[in-house]
């Protein structure tokens, strides 16, 4: 398990989960525990979209 640090989420047809992050780095600050779901992704996507 890989924990991932991004600037930005956008929609993406490309991949299975319908998400792409944008800017995105390996974090070797986190343990995997600590990893999130693809419905946190979409929830903090939203979240971006209300900003915006």
């Amino acid at each position: 398990m890989v924990k991932v640090r991004f600037g930005d989420i956008q929609k993406s047809p490309q991949y299975a989960g319908g998400m792409a992050l944008r800017f995105a780095r390996i974090r070797d600050d986190k343990p995997p525990e600590e990893a999130d779901t693809l419905d946190t992704l979409r929830a903090l996507f939203a979240q971006q979209r209300q900003q915006g």
